[in-house]
């Protein structure tokens, strides 16, 4: 109780510390996620399975869910996991709100034994609201910066104040926590070592042993995870020591005069050292090396200008994308507050304390004024772009956000501001060519994305973006082949997926099928399209199996169990649709489609009342419904069903011309020609836009030779199918004029309808016939050549090829023909002695 009481002063500023970064930062709380927080912790799946930490610790894949970006700081992400585990953005903010308040009560502790005890506590509330640390406590991935700098004030609290043999333990333990969060930990020590140098305990040089094997081991550990960091340099030495010279003042004046903040500083790489700016900043280094001198026999303001240096010292040193940034001066800004804790006066006057309550009141509005611009990510951009102008990453960053949100007109004149400043970025002509993309401006979608492609040929995104300009213009090939040419570069989801649409959307199915296949393997919701794929070719079994998959994968999804039903009936497992229909219409009893296709599943099973019952519980009309039950019925060759629906139809909408169409041809197929005629007429007069009933009209003349009124009722229907008809429509015509003898015509009919249907093997027969009548010997070869390339196994095709061969003097083509037909036809018939007796004519025997 005494010790309580002796510590109350102590817990009570410690308390008003706390309770001072509490009202800067309560309301950051509130803030989102912001830009590299979208890769390393949004997307980043394995930080959101708490089971998964054990691997951050040997796998720097785990730092981010893009590939390339691999870091190896598995106490970070166990920090990440773990708040995830609690809750989302709000618990990650406050955790870095908790790493600030731990940083100021230690760097607080450690200046009470370094420095006047009035000193340190002013100190620890200059560095709770000093602007420079609002990125690392409102940006989450900055958390490396102050937690590693927790690690760090740790190690030399425990360095400055303890006296317990286990220490050079302790220092082990802070410096491996240091440098699994990030490299920078690795400073605590040379950080030590000058601290024991300075303060002249050369005994004390064995605790420094631990942190050096820790060091070590780090850095020969992760040589290979750095990759391209340490082999390939993103700038050379001369350019990098040229820059980070400059960057000297640019940190001091950041220090000194906290405005105009930016999560991306306006800051130039300098090529060499020639410059003023570099020459002025090396002249800045020198007074500083100078001022390390002059204060030598002074430890702390010695050590605070050392711990400034050496924190700063792996970015001065090691070249890196991002020239500077804020969060670099988080650790090293409690090296500069105890430099200038040392060399300040007593304050014990009231002079001081206004003064210092004054600084702190501003730099207090400052952190406020700047959180603000932290409230979002469009935000936080919107600042960078007003205090650096000439900086092209802000633009791109912010035309980026205006394209996820679909805001493409703000994105475009934004992004083009970057290419004015820079032409030559890949990314601006990507999010660029997006933006026209998305508001169909495809030429000029398609310009950017080859000028990103022609910088960065392996950007697999530009191409398949590309691919997707090209579908939109029709462009089919080149579509395909910008897919193809994203997939050789990268196996990415959406290239695969865009690819197996487009050929999908052409009736592709096997291309489609194939791409959908691969696509499933790391996206378990393409199931859906690699169904749609079998479906459409029509490998219903396929299409079944993996429906099922995808209304497991995604139960609320509607079209799966669409698809599911549809593929079941196709397949004629009519209980099976009708049991997946009732699981559905029990989620979703009003659904017009699940009802639609029960009722087709009922009338499959010949419950034909059961199905009118269902399909009246729809919007459909009760002659529509009478249309599907008798074309139900007329498919399964239950004529006198089909009749009485669709009479029923008639019943219920007697100017229905396709009902009686239909009707009539129920008629026909029952042998009652007169009566389908009648139909057929009457269907014509109710609605004389209709061309079946005057094919069929033609079809009835026909069989009864009546071949000129066959010819007019055709020619009829051909003019309401926009003058040009379907291949069926110039086959009956074809027949037709064949009964005339107008044989001229009836070639042009089948030439028309084979234009129209160049894979039906019949037609190419028919024509052959004709040809071989007429006496064209070689045409008629050629089209019975055509109809069996296309039906290889069709004997009658032979026998004709074998006679048309004859009267061209071919008698080893026309033998072999005439074996061909053997083969295939197995009856003992006139036809097949009359070719064996050919053929032993041909062989001479």
């Amino acid at each position: 109780m005494k010790n309580l009481l002796a510590n109350r002063p102590q817990l009570v500023s410690g308390g008003i510390l706390v309770l001072w970064i509490g009202l800067l930062f309560g309301t950051t709380v509130q803030h989102g996620f912001y830009y590299d927080d979208a890769h390393s912790i949004v997307e980043n799946e394995r930080l959101h399975n708490w089971r998964e930490i054990p691997t951050f610790f040997v796998d720097p894949g785990a730092f981010s869910a893009t590939p390339d970006a691999r870091m190896y700081r598995p106490l970070l992400l166990t920090t990440f996991a773990l708040n995830l585990v609690i809750g989302g953005p709000a618990g990650l903010h406050l955790f870095n709100i908790l790493c600030h308040a731990v940083a100021a009560l230690l760097l607080w502790r450690l200046a009470r034994h370094l420095l006047n005890p009035s000193h340190a506590w002013l100190l620890a509330l200059l560095f709770a609201a000093h602007p420079m640390v609002t990125e690392p406590v409102n940006y989450i991935s900055s958390r490396s910066s102050s937690l590693s700098t927790i690690f760090v004030l740790a190690a030399m609290l425990v360095l400055v104040r303890s006296t317990d043999p286990g220490r050079g333990k302790w220092l082990a333990l802070w410096t491996l926590a240091g440098v699994l969060t990030k490299a920078t930990g690795v400073v605590i020590l040379p950080l030590a070592g000058a601290y024991l140098f300075l303060t002249h305990r050369r005994d004390q040089w064995r605790l420094l042993v631990g942190p050096a094997i820790v060091a070590v081991l780090y850095v020969v550990g992760i040589r290979a995870i750095l990759g391209k960091a340490l082999g390939e340099p993103v700038r050379g030495p001369l350019a990098q020591m040229a820059t980070q010279l400059k960057a000297l003042p640019y940190y001091a004046r950041s220090f000194l005069v906290p405005v105009n903040q930016s999560i991306d500083p306006q800051f130039r790489m300098s090529p060499t050292t020639g410059e003023w700016v570099v020459l002025a900043a090396a002249v800045f280094l020198c007074g500083l090396l100078f001022l390390l001198w002059q204060a030598r026999h002074r430890p702390v303001v010695c050590l605070g200008m050392v711990w400034i240096l050496l924190t700063l010292a792996p970015t001065l040193i090691m070249p890196l994308n991002v020239l500077v940034n804020e969060h670099r001066l988080y650790m090293a800004l409690p090296g500069l507050l105890l430099a200038v804790g040392a060399l300040l006066p007593e304050w014990g006057q009231q002079q001081g304390r206004i003064i210092a309550v004054v600084a702190l009141v501003l730099l207090g509005v400052l952190v406020v004024q700047r959180n603000h611009d932290w409230r979002s990510e469009p935000a936080i951009w919107e600042a960078a772009i007003a205090s650096g102008p000439q900086m092209t990453r802000p633009y791109v960053n912010l035309g980026r956000l205006h394209i996820a949100a679909a805001n493409y007109q703000e994105a475009i004149p934004l992004t083009q501001k970057a290419l004015d400043l820079d032409p030559q970025l890949t990314q601006a002509h990507y999010n660029i060519g997006t933006a026209y993309m998305h508001t169909d401006r495809h030429e000029e979608a398609i310009t950017h994305f080859e000028r990103a492609l022609a910088i960065d040929p392996e950007m697999d995104l530009a191409l398949v973006n590309l691919g997707n300009s090209y579908k939109a213009l029709g462009r089919t090939a080149d579509a395909i082949a910008s897919y193809k040419n994203a997939l050789s570069i990268s196996n990415t989801s959406g290239g695969r997926h865009n690819l197996a649409a487009l050929y999908l959307a052409s009736a592709q199915y096997d291309s489609a099928a194939v791409h959908f296949r691969q696509a499933l393997q790391t996206d378990p919701r393409q199931a859906h399209n690699l169904a749609n794929a079998y479906f459409g070719a029509t490998e219903y079994d396929s299409a079944v199996v993996y429906f099922r998959q995808a209304v497991e994968t995604e139960p609320d999804r509607r079209d799966s169990r669409v698809g599911l039903a549809k593929a079941l009936q196709e397949s004629g497992r009519h209980s099976d649709a009708k049991t997946i229909l009732t699981s559905a219409l029990d989620r979703w009893p009003d659904e017009e489609q699940f009802l639609e296709l029960m009722a087709h599943a009922e009338a499959r099973l010949g419950q034909y009342g059961s199905a009118l019952s269902i399909y009246q519980k729809t919007a459909l009309p009760d002659a529509d419904i009478r249309t599907r039950l008798g074309q139900t019925a007329q498919s399964d060759g239950n004529w006198d069903e089909a009749a009485r629906q669709y009479e029923a139809g008639i019943e219920a909408k007697p100017s229905s011309g396709n009902l009686h169409n239909r009707l009539g041809e129920v008629r026909l197929i029952q042998g009652r020609k007169d009566d389908a005629l009648l139909l057929f007429g009457e269907a014509s007069r109710l609605d004389p836009s209709l061309s079946a009933p005057l094919r069929n009209i033609g079809l009835i003349h026909l069989q009864h030779r009546r071949f000129d009124e066959a010819i007019a009722a055709l020619e009829r229907a051909r003019a309401l199918e926009a003058g040009v008809g379907d291949a069926g429509i110039w086959e009956l015509l074809a027949r037709a004029h064949t009964g005339r003898a107008d044989l001229p015509a009836a070639i042009a009919a089948y030439e028309e309808a084979i234009a129209r249907a160049p894979q039906r093997a019949a037609l190419y027969h028919s024509l052959g016939l004709l040809l071989l009548n007429e006496g064209e010997w070689s045409e008629a070869a050629t089209q019975i050549e055509m109809a069996i390339s296309r039906r290889p196994g069709w004997a009658d095709a032979y026998i004709n090829l074998a006679s048309a061969y004859l009267r061209l003097d071919r008698g080893d083509d026309a033998a072999s023909a005439y074996e061909r037909f053997l083969e295939l036809h197995l009856e003992d018939d006139e036809y097949r002695q009359r070719a064996e007796r050919q053929l032993r004519h041909l062989r001479g025997s």
